[in-house]
């Protein structure tokens, strides 16, 4: 399919690594 990785996820959920990415980035002290 489309390259689901380098177009920003506007329409599609979050992944997984993504989402794990961002808690793990707000959640920095």
């Amino acid at each position: 399919m489309a390259h689901a990785g380098k177009k920003p996820s506007s329409k599609k959920p979050k992944t997984e690594h993504s989402r794990q990415v961002d808690l793990s980035t707000s959640a920095t002290p």
